[in-house]
């Protein structure tokens, strides 16, 4: 191989790679038979190269060609697409049909009747639990009983003093009589007369008193029997009932729902106004969406303390509705998506509520432009020549599908109501020669 400047620079480099590996310690020194190897192969592989450094020169020439050029020579021109307008629309036609305009709400299933029960006992501790949660009970079932010992024995000797007493009373009456007749004899003093009545008197107040007290305790024995009011499910146990065993003062300590349920329904201010008593209900629930139930409006409740004045932020009510037919899949606290029928028209004009929707684009020829500075809604309609021409409308009655028109009468049948429009983008040929384009996000 003919010396050269380059050639001289590799052996240059071969020396210093030599000089560099023997300077490093034994321990880590390359075995020599290696190294050796290693630098002739290094040599022939450039000598190899430069021999031949003229063909690999056109060979990378030819391939940077090849990828600036976007694949010229294996890539077939795609056609160019032709079409006759440069737009389609895409039109639907008004239609004669019903439309049912509803409100929607969301709530969840409460009980038809519902009592919170709560003892009206001093704290006093339990004899026995009578149900526990989910049990079904009749009105009038005891459910707690609690330990009224102390009230049942200062009852019992009330009870003695008080016929005691009344005893009393009886005889002091008597003797009143007696000394009446006496005095109006004169056989006795009218002081002596006046002093029978005022222990009368004394002790007609000792038996009151007394009565009173013993219906205190009676009423006492028996609120320590906890009954539930009505027939239904105990939906609710006080946890510190079942722990401690004891019950406070006004304490909440069962829950007893009705088996009949209804809903509760919260409903916008906004929309309010359109739901009125007999309207019909009809929910699902969430663990069967595909089932339907039904029900009816019985009742509509106003937020308490709302200061219109001042709260600004919306307003909801609560609809009250029940539930009719077969309610075995439905418990109380479900919750529950509800859609109330405010009103049906048949055989009215509609459109697709898409067409209010609808923008035409800059590439659209349009014939009839809207009214200016007006709020009133607006279809676009097709002409023959593919323009388009605005058309405000008056609206009535919508649901989720279509809307209700009501001016102009002169809209038919035959009206093309624009919805939509597709563009044709034609496809250009690639230019032979492009240049990298960066990536675009």
């Amino acid at each position: 191989m003919k010396e050269t400047k380059w050639y001289h620079m590799l052996q240059i480099f071969i020396k210093r790679m030599k000089h560099f590996f023997l300077s490093i310690p034994k321990s880590l020194q390359f075995r020599k038979t290696g190294l050796s190897f290693v630098l002739k192969l290094v040599r022939k592989v450039f000598s190899f190269i430069w021999s031949r450094r003229k063909l690999i020169g056109v060979l990378l020439l030819i391939f940077l060609v090849y990828r600036m050029s976007g694949n010229f020579w294996t890539t077939t021109p795609q056609p160019m697409e032709i079409f006759k307008n440069d737009y389609d629309l895409i039109t639907t036609k008004i239609s004669v049909g019903e439309i049912s305009d509803f409100v929607k709400a969301s709530g969840k299933i409460i009980p038809q009747n519902e009592m919170r029960i709560r003892s009206r006992l001093e704290a006093s501790p339990v004899l026995k639990i009578n149900v526990k949660y989910g049990d079904i009970v009749e009105s009038g079932q005891i459910l707690i009983q609690l330990n009224t010992e102390k009230f049942e024995k200062e009852l019992a000797l009330r009870e003695n003093s008080l016929k005691v007493k009344t005893r009393e009373l009886l005889q002091i009456e008597e003797e009143i009589e007696n000394n009446k007749d006496l005095f109006e004899k004169g056989y006795i003093s009218k002081r002596n007369y006046e002093q029978s009545e005022n222990k009368y008197a004394a002790t007609s107040l000792t038996v009151a008193d007394m009565q009173g007290r013993t219906n205190w305790l009676k009423d006492q024995i028996t609120k320590g029997k906890i009954v539930s009011p009505i027939r239904g499910r105990v939906d609710y146990v006080e946890k510190n009932l079942v722990e401690n065993y004891v019950v406070e003062h006004n304490w909440w300590v069962f829950t007893v729902a009705s088996n009949g349920l209804k809903l509760s329904l919260s409903i916008d201010g906004r929309d309010v106004i359109k739901v009125k008593e007999g309207q019909d209900v009809s929910f699902k629930i969430d663990f069967n969406p595909n089932k339907e139930f039904f029900g009816t409006v019985v009742k509509i409740l106003e937020p308490t303390n709302l200061n219109p004045h001042r709260d600004k932020a919306p307003v909801f009510y609560e609809v009250l509705a029940t539930v009719e037919g077969d309610d075995t899949e439905l418990r109380s606290g479900l919750s529950v998506d509800a859609t109330i029928k405010i009103q049906t028209k048949m055989d009215i004009k509609r459109i697709p509520r898409t067409a209010l929707r609808f923008v035409p684009p800059r590439i659209v020829k349009i014939k009839v432009e809207p009214p200016r500075n007006t709020t009133t809604p607006v279809i676009w309609i097709a002409n023959k020549d593919n323009s388009i021409s605005a058309l405000p409308i008056e609206t009535g009655i919508r649901d989720n599908e279509f809307i209700e028109i009501l001016q102009p009468t002169t809209l038919s049948e035959k009206d093309n109501v624009v919805v939509n429009v597709h563009v044709n983008v034609q496809q250009r040929k690639k230019s032979k020669f492009t240049l990298p384009q960066p990536k675009r996000y």
